[in-house]
């Protein structure tokens, strides 16, 4: 499975790694791309949390443009953290730097994980 470009706009992480993990059988390869971070921060920056229903913004909003004016809400900026919160769920985590990034993202860095 490729998950590229999705962490940032997901709302509920939890469900997002609960429903990995209930379409996925076990030997099942998921590899994330993402503009993550770099140096890659130790905790997930939580921007916008999504809590009983609501949304609750915990710092200033911040957007993607997706073309034409439009514009999408990022919800959090992934840390270290989400590696252990796919360990703890039984995945294999290893993480890949393929190419030096020219920002302050580091986009050729992918997160490969394999469900034991």
């Amino acid at each position: 499975m490729l998950v590229r470009d999705v962490l940032r706009f997901v709302p509920d992480f939890d469900w997002f790694l609960d429903e990995m993990q209930r379409i996925s059988r076990k030997g099942a390869t998921v590899i994330f791309q993402d503009r993550f971070f770099w140096p890659f921060p130790a905790t997930t920056k939580t921007l916008i949390e999504f809590r009983e229903g609501e949304l609750i913004e915990r710092a200033p909003p911040a957007f993607a443009h997706i073309g034409k004016g439009r514009k999408l809400a990022v919800y959090r900026e992934p840390g270290a953290d989400f590696l252990q919160q796919l360990r703890s769920r039984g995945w294999a985590v290893n993480v890949d730097r393929v190419a030096l990034a020219m920002d302050i993202y580091y986009r050729s860095m992918l997160i490969t994980a394999v469900r034991r």
